[in-house]
C-alpha cells in the first residue's frame, strides 16, 4: 500500500507541476517536456502519499470493523 501512496503521490504532484508551470508561463525542458521544479512537487507529492495512502486505507478498515462489531454482525463471506 505504502508503494502505491508513493507512485501514486508523486505523480499527480508532477500533474500539478506542469499545471503551475502553464500558469506561470514556465516553459518546460525541451528536450523531455518536464515542468519546472518537478522534482520538489514529486518529492513532496511522494511522501505525502506515502503517509495519506496506508492511513486512509487502515482507518477505513477500522471503521468497517467497528460498525460489524457494533450491528453484532460478525459473518465475514
Amino acid at each position: 500500500m505504502a508503494v502505491i501512496g508513493l507512485a501514486g503521490g508523486g505523480m499527480i504532484a508532477v500533474l500539478v507541476a506542469k499545471i503551475v508551470g502553464a500558469i506561470r508561463g514556465c516553459t518546460p525542458d525541451a528536450e523531455t517536456g518536464a515542468p519546472c521544479g518537478w522534482f520538489v512537487y514529486a518529492m513532496f507529492g511522494a511522501l505525502t502519499g506515502l503517509v495519506v495512502i496506508p492511513s486512509v486505507a487502515i482507518w477505513r478498515m477500522r471503521r468497517g470493523a467497528r460498525g460489524e462489531l457494533a450491528s453484532g454482525n460478525t459473518e465475514t463471506g
